[in-house]
């Protein structure tokens, strides 16, 4: 039976198993950060759908234009649209565009691929006509137009999670390497040092 010995060459240096334990804190630190934002943030877009409704007035709905990554050398154009609106409670007016919590701004929830659908869209809301406002009764400068969570109130959950699992991987690793160090005995000089 073959037994295998590790290499001198395979086995970490002080330094690269600080640096792995450093990149696995900060994973956790961001995971643990992430997490209690998100639920925070997905509770009260829960709790939305309890808010109080007045009537708003739509100002004016711009159709936006978003760069994103694509495939090739140009960009791709996205487009949404926002609605702008006015709205009073117990006698101070206040103006919002926040149409969900979890889209923002983007009042469909979605984005076109031309200016022209965009626009097509956004006819469903003109300046001047009644909207329905939910308002944060605590808040009253927070509101939306589309009350409860939308997919985006789980991102920060989501990424959370994602973070986690790295951090609680990276532990593991370090761990294994650091079994490495202790099985090997003591370091060469050049195991010591840094990269």
């Amino acid at each position: 039976m073959e037994t295998h010995k590790t290499q001198p060459s395979q086995i970490p240096t002080r330094s690269q198993l600080r640096l792995l334990l450093g990149t696995a804190a900060l994973s956790l630190a961001i995971s643990a950060t992430l997490l209690a934002f998100g639920f925070v943030f997905l509770q009260k877009a829960n709790a939305s759908r309890d808010w109080p409704a007045v009537t708003g007035r739509v100002q004016n709905v711009r159709v936006t234009r978003n760069l994103s990554n694509s495939q090739g050398s140009m960009p791709d154009r996205e487009y949404f649209f926002e609605v702008h609106y006015t709205y009073a409670v117990e006698g101070h007016t206040y103006t919002g565009k926040r149409f969900s919590l979890g889209h923002g701004s983007n009042a469909a929830g979605r984005t076109y691929d031309s200016e022209e659908a965009a626009r097509a869209a956004a006819a469903a809301y003109t300046a001047g006509s009644a909207i329905t406002v939910y308002y944060d009764p605590a808040a009253p400068e927070e509101a939306v137009l589309l009350p409860g969570a939308g997919f985006g109130a789980y991102a920060p959950l989501l990424l959370g999670l994602l973070f986690l699992l790295a951090g609680v991987a990276l532990l593991r690793f370090y761990s294994r390497r650091k079994a490495l160090v202790s099985g090997h005995g003591s370091m060469t000089p050049l195991q010591k040092g840094h990269f």
